[in-house]
């Protein structure tokens, strides 16, 4: 018997999903540097103009997304020994 996978697409999330999907996205359309600036930035709990009005707690699931994508980047760059 095959699992059923459960697809999710921007109708099936929940709103705060949706936002926090939505920054992400819009975050890592800045670019890698300004990704990678970003992170750091929130690690260090500073605050961000792409993240004005942000609750604390969506900032840490975005800070969390934007690592686990970054990460990706890392491997591609340790696996072929240069920049991506």
């Amino acid at each position: 018997m095959i699992p059923r996978v459960k697809i999710l697409n921007k109708t099936s999330l929940e709103p705060d999903s949706l936002t926090i999907a939505a920054n992400v996205e819009h975050i890592c359309g800045l670019g890698c540097t300004r990704v990678n600036e970003i992170i750091n930035a929130l690690e260090n709990s500073e605050s961000l103009e792409e993240l004005d009005g942000v609750p604390a707690e969506h900032q840490k699931l975005i800070l969390t997304e934007l690592k686990a994508i970054m990460a990706v980047y890392e491997t591609t760059e340790d696996e072929n020994g240069t920049n991506t």
